[in-house]
């Protein structure tokens, strides 16, 4: 019996590594955990505890997402409640406060999207720090010049392949020119002049 047991947890194990199949796995390991870890032998109370680390550890490098952390977070509160050994007491009690923190900050994230489209202001990375102030709009010199980059990268390409293949990039490039033309109109003069003579 103990020896189907553990060729069942090995076979949730592997489902572990499909995300189709995560949510189930975890399901099925918590309702074994809960009918067969009180009577069961020390070296299958082992097998369970490694694939609730395994989990742990899942959750951790691969699927953040709530939804797994919500049946990770089920499965190690059950988890610690059955485990005796304080060392794996504390290892879960470690992996229940980490699931807690990640449901948390997706729950504040959350909220904050909420708030900003509601009109506050949005933060924005500056030199690897987030600012309080929102991100200032492009200014028109800039978005120009990545305007004309992008064109004359289309246009180096084209040129200097000749091939009739490249047809989409003449196409793409002469889009971008249109719209930088239509753009000038835009771009107060004190940018133009600013262009002219820095390029002297």
């Amino acid at each position: 019996m103990e020896e189907e047991l553990k060729q069942k947890i090995q076979e949730l194990q592997k489902q572990l590594g499909k995300k189709q199949m995560f949510e189930e796995a975890v399901s099925s390991i918590k309702s074994l955990l809960l009918q067969h870890y009180p009577s069961a032998s020390p070296s299958l109370r082992n097998s369970f505890y490694m694939v609730v680390c395994r989990v742990a550890t899942i959750l951790k490098t691969r699927y953040t997402m709530p939804g797994f952390w919500n049946a990770g977070l089920g499965l190690f509160i059950e988890a610690e409640h059955l485990v005796s050994g304080s060392a794996g007491k504390k290892h879960l009690q470690s992996c229940i406060t980490q699931a807690r923190e990640q449901l948390a900050e997706v729950q504040n994230e959350s909220e904050n999207t909420t708030s900003t489209e509601n009109g506050s202001t949005r933060r924005f990375l500056f030199e690897g720090h987030l600012t309080v102030d929102p991100e200032p709009e492009q200014p028109a010199w800039l978005e120009q010049s990545h305007l004309l980059t992008a064109a004359a990268a289309l246009l180096a390409g084209e040129s200097s392949q000749g091939d009739p293949a490249n047809v989409n990039d003449t196409e793409g490039a002469s889009n971008i020119l249109e719209h930088l033309v239509a753009r000038l109109n835009n771009i107060i003069p004190e940018v133009s002049l600013v262009l002219l003579f820095s390029s002297h």
